[in-house]
């Protein structure tokens, strides 16, 4: 770890032992701050914040999707192939193809943030996994060919 010889306590510099590391890598100095970090208490209470964190990223990733999701596929959105409108089984899709490809430039699992932050660009539509899948697989929708066929 290392020295900070600027830091002054009560009058005696602060040795390299006063530091340590949480799990998360923050470096911390006092001996106080660690017992209680340590201690059942302080778990306790970082487990109820992690889980209060963890619902509230959550509530915060589905609204985001939903506002994405709206803008592409109106309001309420729909899949733009066989009209599917519940909202869990609707996907981006990207009309030109390349979403592979995108999704490893831009990130894994930021493809709503990068569209947000990139003011909703053309090039997007909403589908259901399914058509979305199948697009991607076949290069064709069933709905597509059963309604040619029909």
């Amino acid at each position: 770890m290392r020295r900070k010889d600027d830091d002054v306590d009560n009058g005696r510099m602060k040795k390299a032992q006063d530091y340590w590391r949480t799990p998360r890598g923050k470096e911390v100095h006092g001996r106080a701050n660690k017992k209680c970090y340590k201690s059942e208490k302080g778990q306790e209470s970082r487990r109820k914040t992690d889980a209060k964190r963890k619902i509230y990223k959550r509530e915060l990733y589905h609204k985001l999707r939903k506002t994405v999701l709206m803008h592409y596929g109106g309001n309420p959105p729909i899949c733009s192939c066989c009209r599917e409108s519940r909202i869990e089984f609707l996907a981006i899709n990207h009309i030109n193809g390349g979403g592979t490809a995108h999704r490893g430039k831009i990130g894994k699992g930021s493809l709503y943030p990068w569209l947000r932050k990139n003011n909703y660009p053309s090039g997007y539509n909403v589908l259901c996994h399914n058509c979305n899948m199948s697009i991607g697989f076949y290069g064709y929708c069933p709905h597509k060919k059963d309604a040619g066929n029909g």
